[in-house]
């Protein structure tokens, strides 16, 4: 993988921390870190079990136009930009009541 470290960092901190906000109310909370290499793409992924959103919620992370989203951290549209300089694609899934996954492909 050759990618920025520092921009790579920057993001996945932020998004721990955004987990980390969004189980303070759950019990039995649980954050999933995950690595892997599929078609020689390689993706890493952070999943937790607490409340989700909707998708308008992550409306930043996708347009330019947006910089209001979930209410913390950096802030997804940093997020979003830090994404692109370093040619990171970003998606979200997220369920309400059932949890989010964020996962990064890295070119």
């Amino acid at each position: 993988m050759n990618t920025d470290e520092n921009y790579l960092k920057t993001i996945i901190r932020n998004l721990t921390g955004n987990a980390i906000k969004a189980l303070k109310e759950i019990e039995n909370p649980t954050i999933l870190w995950k690595a892997w290499k599929e078609n020689n793409q390689t993706y890493l992924s952070i999943t937790d079990n607490g409340p989700g959103a909707g998708q308008e919620q992550f409306k930043a992370l996708y347009d330019d136009k947006e910089v209001v989203g979930i209410k913390s951290g950096l802030g997804l549209h940093l997020i979003r930009d830090l994404c692109r300089a370093i040619d990171c694609e970003i998606s979200v899934n997220s369920k309400l009541t059932s949890g989010t996954t964020i996962t990064l492909k890295l070119k």
